[in-house]
């Protein structure tokens, strides 16, 4: 019986993934690793979990789990079943004023800081991917990161726990009576964690190597330190849960202790001539107590150089130099003062390239990181084609780190890894290094083998480190972890792997391996697809912000895809597979992308697949369907009648048929056009062309060019708002006593987004031609900034206005306008209670989040926003065909409203958005500048 067949009669048929397009695009994650599953299954809830461990443990058919996978060691790819748990998991309940909150698996790691912001807590771990990790990934790996160091981490700050057990048990340690329980109901298993509780504390040689282990940052193999802390099997098992990488169970919920965020926090970024002065001030930051102290060797600090951020002269750093970003935190300002005056006193001025200065100020602050943050795209932006970026850690006692540092690179010396870099948390002894390796040739990957065999010696033997030390033990150290822990203690980790899971069912080759050079095998190839998306290095921190991750593919996936499919022709395999991706590809990667270019909002190497996927709509128009564009395009005012026309007509239709029967009729339409036809549901609002008059005064020298979007231009405000968008821009122009003209010929005008999005070239460049002979001759009346009322029309024009006019143009979006315009030269007259701002796409893209939070804040008392950037998914007038998208995206800003509680006031800057929101969440959501309009009455 086919997989399928079988997982259909525990599952429910949409729950399981056995089509190519999917498994192929599941077998790559964060790490360099790839493996092709049999099934993609997607469970729901905590039956769904026991009914797959069944089933697994029945047929011999190992599991996977998959969070969001950005592990780095192969922990969340197999060719056996994957278990995705992206797709609902998304409970948050916060206890005790904040000190507590519990987590369901799929909760991202920076979400929870943002539900804790205004306890002025977060969670311990503060991995770098943070923004993008979910919770079960942060603790199955003990996660940790800048700031975290080992007090912090999963391990220490975990309260309770609810373990879903192969044999199908759940362990709920939250339950006062959880050991009880656990003995009664598993007698054996319990009497079996006692055992070795017992063999470990008696065997004082072993119990001293765990403690000398866990005294620095360490994730290799089980946290067997677990049986020395605690004294109950109950706490014993959730401790072993941690770190643990999905091989022992499944964690459907965590509590956490939290821990203050501080509310002052000082931030410097200090330049050593010596790498050895640099790491011998260390421990004496320690002892003051920094909170954050990064080094970056010479390599590492020069390949910032390639960042637009970089501040300073090139090759400012000489060959033997380290930088040191330190940060110092407190609720208290006047301890950070003082903590950076000590360090004034402990730093000879002769060891710094120049005097160093600690800010306070968040944006410098912020600037800095960003810095640090930029070294990993910085150098995937270098690597050559076809190599692998291979990230991996390690730790050593702090009172080591020059020399640890020195003896790796002299180990990139000798198997000339010549673009290594190290960098890492000093401040612990953890220490990351890069180093990109040609895995298409066996030359390749036998020099990564003896690397790593050396490597792996150095750590063990000259400095009785860590071989991993918060990235997770994975593929790419299993071969290893008997020499990191000798055989007594490999033994015991491979007993508590048998006792939990016998049937070695969860997560087979991480962690335990009989294959020495598994960490070689497997190896994912990156073949060049586009230059567009070649710099991609899989990590997936892309996924979170994409408006189809839960409809159709993530922009991960969809290079995934682009790549297995190139891998699939070079190696000439099956063509069935190929023609079945390639049926599914339109759907699933062309038709449902919004290319509202989010993803390179979060990406490392600033990826924006949007445009990949413009390109691909492009290359797919037909002469006859370009020729029908550019007519539009020419003919833009008829187009708008036509689009009016086909309103009223719908409307007619909806009111006499009923609008739930025109909905249901326009939807078989759209399934048998393959999408052509929109769904229409409600009335679409097309009205005539309105605009105000022109606000002309002789007497005011301040004029603005007002460009009034097609959009604000024909849809009717929403159903409270009896004042249009272009009558509050006119308002507000009179309040803040300016006066403006609209460009010449403006019925025929649009900013060519429409046309450019679904690849209609020749359209929209006679769309660009067109505004720039209409500006040509507007600004001679000496206007230079023009206002648009929608932020993504201003988006577009802002990327092609200069080269058209050929001269200094600014094009303000309603954010700038409100902020540079409006408030400066009002007075507000009363703040609402509360205000739910969602951001547009374009706003997102332009990094003006801080500048909606400022405008905001000025026109009400609380401001919420969601936790993260989140496209509506209406992506211009992709809502009427995909409809299911836009309610797919909008989950996210559902789920936060229902977090925030019911606002009286919901807006955007976008009136797309609005409209796509108006229909997912049942709320009203008007423009912002109806809000501020109203506030300067």
């Amino acid at each position: 019986m086919p997989l399928k067949s079988k997982l259909c009669k525990i599952l429910k048929a949409d729950q399981i993934k056995c089509d190519p397009i999917h498994r192929y695009s599941f077998a790559r994650d964060a790490s360099f690793y790839r493996l092709i599953p049999e099934a993609v299954v997607q469970p729901e809830n905590n039956k769904d979990i026991q009914a797959l461990f069944k089933f697994a443990n029945q047929n011999g058919t190992p599991l996977t789990f998959r969070a969001a996978g950005t592990s780095l060691s192969g922990q969340s790819i197999t060719n056996h079943i994957l278990v995705d748990i992206s797709h609902g998991w998304k409970s948050i309940q916060i206890k005790n004023n904040g000190e507590h909150i519990t987590l369901q698996p799929s909760i991202i790691g920076g979400h929870a800081n943002i539900a804790l912001k205004k306890y002025d807590r977060k969670i311990g771990p503060d991995p770098a991917s943070i923004n993008s990790c979910f919770i079960s990934g942060i603790v199955a790996n003990n996660a940790s990161g800048m700031c975290c160091g080992t007090l912090h981490n999963s391990y220490n700050t975990l309260h309770s726990m609810r373990i879903i057990l192969p044999n199908g048990s759940i362990i709920n340690s939250a339950h006062p009576n959880a050991d009880e329980i656990l003995k009664t109901n598993e007698p054996t298993f319990y009497s079996r964690l006692l055992d070795l509780k017992h063999r470990i504390q008696n065997n004082y040689k072993l119990s001293q190597t765990i403690r000398k282990k866990f005294s620095i940052k360490n994730t290799m193999g089980y946290s067997l330190n677990s049986f020395l802390d605690f004294e109950s099997p109950v706490d014993i098992l959730t401790h072993l849960m941690v770190g643990s990488e999905g091989t022992l169970g499944f964690i459907s919920e965590v509590t956490l202790h939290t821990i203050p965020n501080p509310k002052f926090k000082a931030t410097g970024l200090l330049l050593f001539k010596e790498l050895t002065n640099a790491c011998t001030l260390i421990p004496q930051l320690n002892d003051i107590g920094i909170d954050a102290c990064e080094i970056m060797d010479h390599s590492a600090f020069q390949l910032l150089q390639t960042s637009p951020e970089f501040p300073y002269k090139k090759n400012i750093m000489p060959p033997d130099g380290a930088a040191l970003l330190c940060e110092f935190q407190s609720e208290d300002k006047s301890h950070v003062d003082k903590c950076i005056e000590i360090v004034r006193t402990i730093v000879s001025v002769d060891d710094l390239i120049f005097p160093f200065a600690f800010t306070q100020n968040n944006h410098e602050r912020n600037k800095l990181w960003t810095l640090r943050k930029g070294m990993l795209p910085c150098h995937a932006g270098i690597r050559k084609s076809r190599t692998t970026l291979i990230i991996e850690d390690i730790c050593v006692k702090v009172e080591r780190l020059a020399s640890a540092i020195n003896d790796l690179h002299s180990l990139f010396r000798k198997y000339n890894y010549q673009d290594a870099i190290l960098f890492g948390h000093a401040k612990d002894g953890n220490l990351h290094f890069n180093i990109s390796s040609d895995f298409s040739t066996s030359k390749g990957i036998d020099n990564y083998r003896l690397f790593m065999d050396d490597m792996v010696h150095l750590i063990n033997g000259k400095y009785n480190g860590s071989l991993k030390a918060e990235h997770g033990t994975g593929r790419n150290m299993a071969p290893f972890l008997e020499d990191a822990w000798g055989t007594e203690a490999t033994q015991i980790m491979r007993e508590i792997k048998y006792l939990i899971d016998p049937n070695n069912i969860l997560n087979p080759g991480v962690i335990f391996t009989d294959d020495p050079d598994c960490h070689v095998k497997n190896i994912k190839p990156l073949p060049p697809v586009h230059p567009i998306i070649d710099p991609c290095i899989e990590c997936g921190f892309c996924e979170s912000y994409c408006p189809s991750k839960s409809l159709t593919m993530t922009p991960r996936r969809r290079i995934n895809i682009l790549r297995e499919l190139e891998l699939l022709k070079e190696q000439g395999e099956d063509p069935l597979v190929i023609s079945s991706i390639k049926k599914d590809l339109s759907f699933h990667f062309k038709d449902t992308c919004a290319t509202d270019g989010l993803c390179s909002v979060a990406c490392p190497v600033n990826i924006n697949t949007g445009e990949l996927i413009k390109l691909v709509r492009k290359q797919k128009r037909s002469d006859i369907t370009n020729n029908i564009a550019l007519f539009s395009a020419n003919h833009f005012q008829q187009t708008t009648r036509l689009m009016q026309l086909t309103g009223k007509i719908a409307d007619g239709l909806g009111g006499i048929f009923g609008w739930k029967y025109l909905k249901s009729i326009s939807k078989k339409i759209n399934n048998c056009t393959n999408r052509k036809f929109p769904v229409i549901s409600q009335s679409m609002r097309i009205s005539s062309s309105y605009l105000p008059t022109e606000e002309i005064n002789p007497n005011i020298k301040n004029n603005l060019i007002y460009f009034p979007s097609c959009v604000t231009r024909h849809l009717q405000p929403g159903s409270n708002q009896s004042v249009r968008v272009p009558d509050r821009i006119k308002s507000l122009c009179q309040k803040a006593g300016y006066s403006f003209t609209y460009p010449k010929n403006m019925p025929s005008l649009c900013c060519g987004m429409p046309y450019a999005s679904k690849g209609f070239q020749m359209a929209f460049n006679a769309m660009v031609n067109r505004i720039s002979d209409s500006f040509k001759k507007t600004i001679q009346n000496g206007e230079n900034i023009i206002i648009i009322d929608n932020s993504p029309c201003a988006f577009t024009l802002k990327k092609y206005i200069n080269q058209i006019i050929g001269k200094d143009i600014a094009v303000l979006d309603p954010i700038e306008f409100l902020e540079e315009i409006i408030l400066p030269n009002t007075e507000i007259k009363h703040k609402i209670d509360s205000l739910f701002l969602h951001t547009p796409c374009s706003v997102e893209s332009q990094g003006m989040t801080s500048k909606v939070l400022s405008v905001g804040e000025q026109l009400a008392k609380k401001v919420y926003t969601p936790p993260e950037p989140a496209c509506c998914g209406f992506a211009g007038d992709l809502g009427f065909y995909v409809p299911e998208l836009t309610e797919s995206a909008s989950s996210s800003i559902k789920t936060a409203m229902a977090i925030y509680g019911s606002n009286k006031n919901y807006c955007s800057t976008s009136l797309t958005c609005e409209m796509g929101l108006n229909r997912t969440t049942g709320e009203v959501f008007q423009s912002l500048l109806s809000i501020a309009d109203d506030c300067l009455k």
